[in-house]
């Protein structure tokens, strides 16, 4: 009995050591760093997947005194950047140095181009938006529509016409069985936060809902490359530009291909998605904004026939600060994760941050400084202007999913920019009774 005591001692004094060793890991660094609990560390900070509560604590505490400052996601240390030079220097001088988790898909960035004209094809042919609004608007009673909804369909259908030349029909056939397979798991919350976070922290497999729909839908684009190939037939559809891109290149396999079109397809639905109905609820918030958006779009599109192509984009410079404030306060992601791939020594410091240690880029935090943006909490498009920027240092490249993901970023503006287009050149929003915050549901009428 007494032996039993002494090894139930021995393992719990050597948990407590090895838990007080991994805390310390900061301290020894010369990084500075919350004090932790001996035992549990920061983990009642762990409220949310997007770490918010954390990374905003430790972002307000430190960023006036420190380049870097530390925390730990269980005992996994995550170094946080406070230095908006530092993180410019790691999102694109010293990019090679660092593994990228939120680069979703390694698509080459000169293929952007093609991708907007397939999104602009298919948007003038097919994509119907504002056709199904009015649908919803004339059997509404009060004019109250739920706009997300017709969005999500919306995005869904485009996606799907210009990557794989597919026509889910979700705007026309609203109870469409792929839509619903396709967001539920989207939308499902996770059973725990704090055992999702472990899990992806120590790269524990994900078998979720949302990664079964993935490989679900990868295998199926497999089958379809394949059938492409063996019967010589070739779409007009950026699936098709890919496989033409890659041909004679044997290290990019068919699964390889199919799984940067599913991740290109899943990363622009969700965050365009996003964009558009938080861009539709502050401008219903503010219709001044809103009337000047109209009037911009409504002017612009007279001029060619209401035709989109990219030179319209490039007039339509009210609707880009839209875009971009919208970004700024909702931003799709909340901190972009790096790993450092060797040992990496932050300049003008004496600081150096170990291979594989994490980091992370506080989105969020960044973006609803007040010390960088002036009232961060209000709907300000005209912050953007450059004339504004003048002088001070505005880190815009924050504003995007990922700043280096051209093609993602692209995908995402332009059907953010086409939703918005067709539906401020025909209605107006406004706030009802069952609006709330970014719910979707808005009093729309016609011009």
């Amino acid at each position: 009995m007494t032996f039993l005591w002494v090894l139930l001692f021995t393992a719990f004094s050597g948990l407590l050591a090895y838990v007080k060793v991994n805390y310390i890991y900061w301290y020894l660094l010369g990084v500075s760093q919350f004090k932790t609990n001996f035992l549990w560390g920061n983990l009642w900070h762990l409220k949310s997947l997007h770490h918010t509560e954390i990374i905003q604590k430790l972002y307000d505490t430190y960023k006036t005194t420190q380049v870097i400052a530390g925390t730990y996601i269980f005992t996994k240390p995550v170094a946080l950047v406070l230095n908006l030079n530092v993180m410019h220097l790691m999102l694109f001088e010293d990019r090679e140095k660092f593994q990228h988790q939120t680069k979703w898909t390694d698509i080459p960035d000169q293929l952007s181009k093609m991708l907007i004209t397939r999104l602009l094809k298919e948007a003038k042919e097919s994509s119907h938006l504002a056709a199904a609004l009015e649908v919803k608007l004339r059997t509404s009673r009060d004019g109250c529509v739920n706009i997300k909804e017709i969005v999500d369909h919306f995005t869904l259908n485009l996606l799907g016409l210009a990557l794989l030349s597919v026509d889910y029909k979700s705007l026309t056939q609203s109870d469409s069985d792929f839509y619903h397979k396709f967001m539920e798991p989207i939308q499902k919350k996770p059973f725990s936060v704090k055992w999702q976070i472990f899990r992806k922290v120590y790269r524990r497999a994900l078998n979720n809902d949302f990664n079964d729909m993935i490989n679900f839908l990868i295998s199926r684009l497999i089958r379809i490359i394949e059938r492409r190939q063996n019967l010589n037939v070739k779409p007009e559809d950026f699936l098709s530009i890919l496989l033409n891109e890659n041909e004679g290149y044997s290290s990019q396999p068919t699964k390889d291909v199919a799984k940067q079109v599913i991740q290109l397809f899943t990363s622009s639905f969700q965050t365009s998605v996003s964009i558009i109905n938080c861009a539709l609820y502050e401008l219903t918030k503010n219709k001044q904004k809103q009337n000047l958006l109209s009037q911009e779009i409504i002017k612009v599109m007279k001029c060619t026939n209401y035709q989109l192509s990219p030179d319209v984009f490039e007039e339509l410079i009210y609707l880009k600060l839209v875009i971009k404030e919208t970004q700024r306060l909702y931003p799709p992601l909340t901190f972009l994760q790096l790993e450092a791939l060797a040992d990496y020594a932050i300049p003008k410091t004496l600081i150096t941050l170990d291979k594989g240690n994490l980091i992370y880029i506080p989105v969020q935090a960044v973006l609803h400084d007040p010390e960088i943006y002036a009232h961060p909490e209000q709907f300000q498009p005209e912050r953007f202007f450059s004339s504004l920027q003048q002088g001070r240092y505005y880190p815009s490249f924050l504003c995007d999913d990922d700043p280096h993901n051209g093609i993602v970023s692209c995908s995402v503006q332009t059907i953010v920019s086409i939703a918005l287009i067709d539906l401020l050149t025909k209605y107006e929003f406004s706030l009802c009774d069952k609006s709330r915050e970014k719910n979707g549901i808005f009093k729309i009428q016609f011009y």
